[in-house]
């Protein structure tokens, strides 16, 4: 149906206009992007489909959207024409670049108080004008205020009102209301009320306001009805009892805005302006796009038509392809320094490139490839330019290591490094450096500081003492602590090499007791060890509290104590004090691409997801061929379903390392949620095939794709054995989500298992959302209906979404599918709306195509859900 649309206006619009692609929409408009032959420029073009617009009143549409195209005012986004043609009506705005306020909410929650007063300002500013002229906008809200360049355009000015004069009203709302959106409608607006004048508009833009600041809406009601219910229940809570920080004159006016009387708030939206108070500070708020070569660098359309909004809409794009290219950063590649001694010396050369990628890392003005990505060309025969390339470095520093150590733990070190310019392969600088052993930091440093100058980078004090510090005095340490970091960086995945880190680390700390470096790697290898299951005892996990703490005492100015720190902090769900160590770990190390990714997670899980994304894919930058930060960005762009960009960094992670079988099954996941069903089928197959049954089915996260296999594929996976899953209990779960939608009672018969095996479990973490959801799960397979809502909802109890946005996606899925096999229909489409209007691993397509939705698939409201063309 949409193609057929969009050949059909391509058609009326003929050669003035070329459709590039469909940017979304939902409702009852689709949006288009264009570009205008003449004037080579894009536009946005929104069109009703024709099959919702036969017998509508086009000449009137058309002469009530004109009302407002000669608005001019800079926060009003205008309307450039509106046409018709047999059933097909449409209308023509201007491209903008940037993300709508809806988007920002979204994704970062509330705003800061400045921010939220200035975009304020500027949409009763725009407001103010349209009311001045008699023109009432009838549908403000955060999905119609686009942000670009730091400030808010107002956009979809009369559409609303163009709407409701096309004698179709009752279709939109329900019988006796109006038209507009839930949430946002004045009281005399959803009453119906036909004379409502800039005063609905008033009420709009504090609702608008207090979600700004608040997070969510002054007022809750799932239908007309119960909306109207709360307009005259309660007032809601004073805003500046939410945020304390709002000034008072802002918060009265705000409130005032909210008032269920007409003749109780503002004439008019420059009245409520005025009566905000004095700006917070006289500096425009600066908000921050998306990073420019992402996804989701964002070109916005409009927002939805005026009707009753049943979802969020944000149209995130590439950027303009006619923008101009930014100025070339400086990008280092640290390749990995060549050991020239006995093989087993090789860990020394290792530990000198790491020490000059931190020292370097450092410094603002450079940009500097991670190590895990640099250290992949250890042995490389590709050239400089290939390696460069690759990377995104436009210098490369490489070198050589040779060091002799006497009986008495001293010796001497020669090192070799230069630096290139890769354009041209011209030498900037190179250097033979002679010291003795205990002179090893100085080189480093020395090294550090001469290619700053060679590549004319200016420093601060505090970066170059970040350049000359010495980690500890003694050289036994430090070479024990170089020991350490190899394991810890090379063999992650060995739980063995994990232990022994550790063991070394603490060695190094033994040795130097003063060594703060070697104490907060000691914290994070402990803390790896007891996350990973390795020795999950009390013991493990306070001796990585006691090794941070001993590391921030020792050298509070040291990147490592404060990502130890932060560590413990995410562990513990602190995500706000978290957060604030990696803001310090960064702003020492600004190129250090693995911090980045670590705050990243820590951002997503408070459920600021634009941030989140901007470093996840800044930290893909810095570590282009790394496996673990490739896949970070592949699964933040899959949650926020920015597909074709989850998709690269997909490949990215597949050319990283193409023998892991967790890639393969992450991009059968994201062909899935683009409703290529086909395509999962096949990568799925393609993983038993490739790997065997035993390790599929062994593997994280492969139960999501059951439902897309064949038969032939299932048989084979009902074959595996106990062995791929190391103890009864993961066997019979697995055989339970194996056989759910294939053979149902041998799901039962497991289920049964499972619960009678798992009963310590139930017992011993009773307060696991994880736990109360898989056992709700296997209580709806039993068909025990009670006993499955119980346990359901308390794992939503449990797992709230502002405890910890990631682990509410998890538990609101699986509660989602136990309340749709046990017939709690309204429960499960409630879940599904809210896990749809925010980042999640959940997409309309697979609501279309999956096999645990089909008992929902009458109900009206699901229809609704499967009809937008795009989650918000």
């Amino acid at each position: 149906m949409a193609t057929e649309l969009r050949h059909a206006l391509q058609d009326v619009l003929g050669d003035a206009y070329t459709i590039e692609r469909e940017l979304g929409g939902g409702g009852m408009s689709r949006v288009f992007l264009a570009v205008e032959r003449s004037l080579a420029r894009r536009v946005v073009i929104k069109v009703l489909p024709p099959e919702m617009t036969s017998g509508v009143s086009a000449a009137r549409f058309q002469r009530e959207i004109l009302v407002t195209a000669n608005l001019q005012h800079p926060h009003i986004l205008p309307v450039l024409a509106a046409a018709s043609h047999d059933d097909l009506l449409y209308y023509i705005m201007p491209y903008v670049e940037g993300h709508s306020l809806r988007e920002r909410i979204t994704f970062d929650g509330p705003l800061p108080v400045a921010d939220a007063l200035s975009i304020l300002r500027e949409i009763c500013s725009a407001l103010a004008q349209a009311h001045a002229r008699g023109i009432v906008h009838r549908d403000v809200k955060p999905e119609n205020v686009l942000l670009s360049g730091g400030h808010a355009i107002v956009a979809d000015f009369g559409i609303a009102r163009a709407f409701e004069a096309m004698s179709y009203g009752d279709r939109l709302t329900g019988t006796g209301f109006g038209v507009g959106t839930l949430g946002y409608m004045a009281p005399e607006q959803l009453a119906g009320d036909p004379t409502v004048d800039a005063r609905a508009d008033v009420f709009a833009v504090g609702v608008v306001a207090y979600e700004m600041l608040a997070g969510r809406q002054p007022f809750v009601g799932a239908t007309p009805h119960a909306l109207a219910s709360a307009y005259f229940a309660e007032p809601p809570t004073p805003i500046d009892e939410i945020r304390p920080e709002v000034p008072p004159s802002a918060a009265r006016a705000i409130m005032r805005a909210l008032h269920s009387s007409p003749a109780q708030r503002f004439a008019t939206a420059g009245e409520l302006r005025d009566a905000l108070g004095p700006t917070i500070s006289q500096e425009v708020p600066r908000i921050v796009p998306r990073h420019q070569r992402a996804a989701f660098a964002a070109v916005v359309g409009l927002a939805l038509v005026g009707l009753v909004s049943l979802g969020v809409l944000g149209w995130r794009l590439k950027q303009d392809a006619t923008a101009g290219p930014p100025p070339e950063r400086i990008v280092l590649a640290v390749l990995p320094f060549k050991n020239l001694g006995p093989a087993d010396d090789a860990y020394f050369a290792d530990g000198i490139t790491e020490e000059l990628t931190s020292r370097l890392a450092s410094i603002s003005e450079l940009g500097v490839i991670s190590r895990t990505s640099a250290d992949q060309y250890r042995a490389s025969t590709k050239t400089l330019k290939q390696i460069a390339g690759e990377l995104g470095a436009n210098y490369v520093l490489e070198g050589s290591v040779r060091w002799e150590r006497a009986a008495n733990g001293e010796g001497r070190v020669r090192v070799t490094p230069q630096l290139i310019r890769v354009r041209d392969d011209s030498h900037l600088w190179a250097d033979r450096i002679d010291a003795e052993l205990r002179d090893v930091f100085t080189v480093q440093s020395e090294i550090a500081e001469r290619v700053a100058g060679a590549l004319a980078v200016a420093l601060g004090s505090t970066e170059r003492a970040r350049l000359v510090a010495r980690p500890t005095e003694s050289l036994a340490a430090y070479d024990t602590y170089m020991r350490a970091d190899r394991l810890m960086t090379r063999d992650i995945a060995s739980p063995t090499a994990l232990v022994r880190a550790a063991e070394l680390f603490a060695d190094a700390a033994r040795e130097d007791p003063k060594f703060a470096l070697a104490l907060a790697k000691l914290s994070m290898a402990n803390l790896e060890v007891y996350d990973r299951f390795i020795d999950h005892t009390a013991g493990r996990l306070a001796a990585a509290r006691v090794a941070a703490d001993s590391a921030m005492k020792l050298d509070a100015t040291l990147p490592e104590a404060h990502v130890a720190r932060a560590s413990l902090h995410e562990f513990d769900r602190d995500f706000d004090r978290a957060i604030a160590e990696y803001e310090i770990a960064q702003r020492a190390r600004p190129s250090d691409g693995a911090i980045l990714a670590r705050s990243a997670a820590v951002l997503a899980r408070r459920g600021q997801w634009n941030e989140a994304v901007r470093r996840v894919e800044r930290a893909a930058e810095l570590d282009p061929r790394s496996l673990e930060t490739n896949m970070s960005a592949a699964e933040g762009l899959m949650l926020t379903r920015a597909y074709p960009a989850a998709t690269r960094y997909m490949q990215r992670a597949l050319a990283a390392d193409s023998e892991s079988v967790h890639q393969h099954l992450h991009k059968a996941r994201i062909e899935l949620a683009q409703g290529n069903t086909a395509g999962a089928r096949a990568t799925a197959h393609g993983v038993v095939q490739r790997f065997g049954a035993e390790r599929a089915a062994g593997a994280d996260g492969f139960e999501a794709l059951i439902g897309v296999l064949d038969t032939t594929d299932l048989t084979a996976l009902s074959q595996v054995s106990q062995t791929a899953f190391g103890d009864k209990l993961g066997y019979f779960l697995w055989r339970v989500m194996l056989f759910e939608f294939w053979r149902p009672t041998l799901a039962a018969a497991y289920a049964d298992s499972v619960l009678a095996a798992g009963q310590h479990l139930r017992e011993t973490d009773a307060d696991d959302y994880r736990v109360r959801g898989v056992v709700g799960r296997l209580f709806a397979i039993k068909g025990d209906r009670d006993a499955a809502v119980r346990e359901t909802r308390r794992s939503l109890e449990i797992m709230p979404i502002t405890r910890d946005h990631m682990a509410w996606i998890e538990a609101a899925e699986i509660a989602a599918g136990n309340y749709a096999r046990v017939g709690e229909q309204e429960a499960a489409l409630e879940l599904l709306d809210q896990l749809l209007r925010v980042p999640s691993l959940m997409s309309v397509e697979r609501l279309r195509t999956e096999a645990r939705w089909a008992p929902l698939r009458g109900h009206p409201r699901y229809q609704l859900l499967v009809n937008r063309s795009r989650a918000g």
